[in-house]
């Protein structure tokens, strides 16, 4: 399975649970990882005190999409932590399992805590939300509510990427890319394990920054996938 690593879904995931009764994770929006306009740079890795200058650029574009290719179906956990404009703003986790998808969201939100669990089967989408206690709804999988991953992506539009130097996250070594936006200031980082995951993602645009970090990541899931609560089930109208 291959998840976007961008964190605009983790925005979408954080509007859903923020809501008075749990939601659906919106679809995602495009990969940037497939067509990308490519900027190359020398990287500049740093080791201890020592700068090293890799003089023959790499190929931005094609070393981006080849890690990312290297995380379809990967089974994989990782959990991170979200800051809004340098304050905390909750933690986001992904866990994968074969074809089971698991999406859980702590999110604080005028100082109360709010928390929402997304659960993918093949055969069902379970969305759940925690006030004051769990409850769960359940509804059979459908092109509006498969796994993320799974959803059609357009073609990005103006997007630049270039590598960084390489980083250390969640006692894992990443690799780093910076990816900007045509006519726009924004400007995100992301850095992925040598899996091809997300490890850390930091968003800065006009409005302020949003960043992602890892604190656990593990390529070994156990039996996380049932609802805190007995789903009711529901249907699409």
């Amino acid at each position: 399975m291959r998840f976007l690593p961008f964190l605009l879904i983790l925005t979408l995931v954080i509007a859903a649970c923020a809501t008075q009764q749990p939601a659906p994770v919106p679809p995602p929006p495009a990969s940037t990882a497939d067509q990308i306009v490519v900027q190359t740079q020398p990287i500049v890795e740093t080791t201890g005190t020592i700068a090293v200058t890799q003089s023959n650029a790499t190929d931005a574009q094609a070393e981006l999409d080849a890690l990312l290719n290297r995380s379809v179906d990967r089974d994989f956990s990782v959990t991170y932590t979200v800051k809004v404009n340098g304050s905390s703003a909750g933690t986001h986790a992904i866990y994968v399992k074969g074809e089971s998808v698991r999406i859980d969201d702590r999110v604080i939100v005028d100082d109360q805590v709010q928390e929402s669990r997304n659960l993918w089967t093949p055969d069902s989408y379970i969305f759940c939300g925690n006030e004051g206690g769990w409850s769960c709804f359940s509804l059979p999988v459908t092109n509006e509510t498969q796994a993320p991953e799974n959803m059609e992506r357009a073609p990005p539009q103006g997007v630049t990427v270039t590598r960084l130097a390489d980083t250390t996250v969640a006692s894992n070594r990443a690799t780093c890319y910076a990816i900007t936006y045509q006519n726009t200031t924004s400007r995100e980082e992301e850095c992925f394990s040598k899996e091809g995951i997300l490890l850390s993602s930091r968003l800065t645009a006009p409005d302020g920054t949003l960043t992602m970090t890892a604190t656990s990541y593990a390529l070994s899931v156990g039996d996380v996938f049932s609802p805190p609560a007995e789903p009711q089930a529901m249907t699409q109208g």
